[in-house]
């Protein structure tokens, strides 16, 4: 695995398969792994992808409430 960047995402009520489906739809070659609810915390999504991916375009993501980059 290369020295990629995780993050953490806050998205709204019910709207975490959509928030999935858009990133998987742009950045799907780029994404190690997914995983929605981690730990059982509804409305989060943690992401590991290969390269850094464009913070200010996931914030656009209207469904997305916060984008948190992780130390990996």
């Amino acid at each position: 695995m290369s020295d990629g960047k995780a993050y953490l995402l806050t998205v709204r009520e019910d709207c975490e398969s959509n928030v999935v489906s858009t990133i998987e739809r742009y950045y799907g070659e780029l994404l190690d792994s997914v995983v929605v609810r981690p730990s059982d915390i509804d409305g989060v999504i943690h992401i590991d992808a290969a390269y850094e991916l464009p913070q200010e375009a996931l914030e656009r993501i209207a469904e997305i409430e916060d984008v948190r980059q992780l130390e990996r």
